[in-house]
């Protein structure tokens, strides 16, 4: 959907107006245009107000839940009480003029996008709708961000003059604002409010209680015709037994297997055989990567630098369930309790010391300023980050952070206060800040959650889009009474979820070790023939892979062209690398 706030007098109405269809309302004039990801959630135009919604709200009740077939009521009051996920957008007409509301969700991918065109505002929920409005210029700090974290963070994008509002915010105005906004050409940080916040008050958890609240989300669930992948871990099993137990007939459920000796396939079968599962495999081979890959780059709102989005595109490019509803139980673990947060690390981490950080900074000169022998396998982590929250997420998701990255330093700087944003999702008047809890805000709101999010978000359609029920509001607000010792009681990640877990599977099947996703993809790019393909891709003149390694550019090939495989870390670069490059050139973007 996309849609414009536009003074009347503006030249892009003269150039554009053809696109769109036009409502006035005063001096503005509201455009419409609903030729992208389709009305997965849209609201009829009324005569005093314009309503739409990314996806259907979903309110809890007394009795249960309910779908919101059509608002009654303004969104500003919908948004904080509904359940699940959306992006929101809203103009209103008023005695004195209009008024507005946009929201992105509350923790998954959906967003409002927007952008500054001649005197007025495009908004969006798909970033790809404003491209052909924008300067097609690529954002070097958010592509360096792609590259380091795997994803942006709020609230720029990877197009240069396209932003997000971010998630858990909303962003009221009137009239006056608007004017204000379209003279500065920005909208301030200032105005974006959080519509919601994460809580620890950690006062106890209660698993009983918990497990009430998970059977009343599942009963109405399992009446949206789902379709449910199945991984053989505990989160997946738990919510396809929770549908099982709400649901009378059989019902569709998928499981990838990573190549003929996924060890976690076995595993996926048992739990689908305790329900009433009809369980699909599809395995997944080297053969399938390159369709699967420009699958993904095609749907992609914006890139991910994430190697499982491509076998996730596998299962969309080949589903045979339109018109089910994907019930996705991502996080689950990040909610009440899972094996990053189980290291003692957090609040252990010092400051750099400073002959540590000296040392560090010498070595990136080195490299940055000639090739050493033997240091081809060495990245160094980005040695400016000192916070030791953000070291650690670091260490997490920034494999990528080595300083063959141009202006390495001057973008992690500038990203520090981005990735900062996470943290205040705390309500320091009621939640108990301590380590573990802020690390778990960032896992929650950035990692866990929007990154892996938006690999089914991105690739799924309207007709079977997914579903998040561990990212709802009851369930957010139920994990923030368990203390981390709660959550991992007698030594045992995802303890609350283990115990409820125990009355389905056996306890061989909830406590054994988990092997975790394999995507094989750091050993399958060796292959010759993805080997080319990736090449070719990198090797792009004026490309991604130019524009931050410069004359590295050359030795990355060079080492790719070895026999031997590259050190993990260069492998999923060159993934990364690929993936964004072609995202890029898809959308006609300049990188300059």
């Amino acid at each position: 959907m996309l849609l414009g706030t536009v003074k009347n007098s503006s030249r892009f109405l003269e150039e554009y107006g053809n696109d769109f269809q036009s409502f006035l309302f005063g001096e503005m004039t509201l455009l419409l245009n609903d030729f992208g990801r389709g009305s997965r959630g849209l609201f009829e135009p009324e005569s005093d107000r314009f309503t739409f919604t990314s996806e259907t709200p979903y309110l809890r009740t007394e009795s249960g839940y309910k779908k919101l077939e059509k608002a009654d009521v303004n969104l500003s009051q919908i948004v904080p009480k509904a359940e699940n996920n959306f992006a929101a957008f809203e103009v209103t007409k008023t005695v004195s003029g209009w008024t507005g509301f946009a929201s992105s969700a509350r923790i998954t991918r959906a967003r409002i996008y927007f952008l500054f065109v001649d005197n007025g505002i495009l908004w969006s929920d798909d970033l790809r709708e404003l491209i052909p409005y924008s300067t097609r210029e690529m954002n070097p700090m958010g592509a360096f961000s792609i590259l380091k974290y795997g994803d942006v963070p709020e609230y720029i994008t990877v197009v240069k003059g396209i932003h997000s509002i971010p998630v858990g915010q909303k962003l009221e105005f009137c009239e006056k604002d608007f004017d204000v906004w379209l003279n500065s050409g920005e909208i301030p940080r200032s105005g974006f409010e959080f519509f919601f916040k994460l809580d620890f008050p950690m006062d106890g958890g209660d698993i009983p209680k918990t497990e009430k609240l998970m059977d009343a989300q599942f009963e109405f669930v399992a009446s949206l015709n789902p379709i449910v992948p199945i991984s053989g871990g505990v989160d997946s099993t738990l919510t396809n037994c929770l549908i099982d137990k709400f649901i009378d007939k059989a019902y569709p459920a998928y499981y990838i297997q990573f190549g003929e000796d996924d060890p976690e396939v076995n595993f996926a079968k048992e739990a689908a055989k305790a329900s009433k599962a009809e369980l699909e495999i599809a395995l997944f081979t080297p053969k399938d990567t390159i369709p699967s890959f420009e699958y993904q780059n095609e749907h992609a709102i914006q890139p991910i630098g994430e190697s499982s989005t491509i076998s996730t595109a596998y299962h969309f490019r080949n589903q045979k369930h339109a018109g089910h509803k994907i019930i996705d139980g991502t996080l689950a673990d990040g909610c009440y309790g899972s094996t990053n947060y189980n290291r003692n690390v957090i609040g252990d981490i010092p400051e750099r010391p400073q002959w540590q950080q000296r040392l560090n900074e010498w070595i990136a000169s080195q490299l940055q300023s000639k090739k050493l022998p033997g240091f081809e396998r060495f990245h160094p982590r980005d040695s400016y980050i000192n916070d030791p929250y953000l070291q650690f997420m670091d260490v997490y998701l920034g494999p990528f952070g080595n300083m063959w990255l141009k202006d390495s330093k001057k973008h992690s700087e500038n990203l520090l206060p981005l990735w900062q944003y996470y943290y205040d999702y705390l309500k320091p008047e009621k939640s108990k800040q301590d380590d573990w809890m802020k690390y778990s805000v960032f896992k929650m709101v950035n990692y866990a959650c929007k990154n892996n999010t938006a690999k089914s978000y991105d690739n799924s359609q309207p007709e079977n889009s997914g579903l998040y029920p561990f990212t709802w509001k009851s369930i957010l607000e139920d994990q923030g009474h368990y203390s981390w010792a709660e959550k991992t009681l007698e030594n045992t990640i995802k303890y609350p979820l283990k115990k409820i877990l125990d009355q389905y599977m056996s306890k061989e099947f909830i406590y054994r070790k988990k092997v975790g996703l394999n995507s094989c993809f750091e050993d399958w790019i060796h292959l010759p023939f993805l080997k080319d393909h990736f090449s070719k891709i990198i090797s792009r003149p004026n490309g991604v892979a130019e524009y931050f390694l410069g004359s590295r550019k050359n030795y990355l090939l060079n080492l790719y062209s070895k026999p031997e495989p590259l050190h993990p870390n260069l492998a999923r670069m060159v993934i990364n690398m690929s993936i964004l490059d072609a995202w890029l050139e898809r959308h006609n973007i300049s990188i300059k």
